[in-house]
């Protein structure tokens, strides 16, 4: 995993959570190479994360990822 994207899931966790988990989806929506990497990320984020914003936002991303809309 590259520095820049632990640096983005790190981010996922700070005061701003919602803003970075939408930034997240952003680039899984946007960058099929990162998506693959993001994925599994993410699924672990929905089960862990407290903020509920967070998991929406990350779980909304995966359910289109999965359903083939990106």
């Amino acid at each position: 995993m590259s520095a820049k994207t632990r640096e983005i899931l790190q981010s996922a966790r700070k005061p701003k959570e919602k803003t970075a988990a939408y930034a997240l989806a952003a680039i899984a929506r946007h960058n099929s190479k990162v998506r693959k990497e993001f994925e599994p990320k993410m699924k672990g984020m929905v089960g862990t994360e407290k903020n509920n914003g967070v998991k929406k936002v990350c779980g909304k991303e995966l359910d289109n990822i999965n359903d083939g809309k990106h």
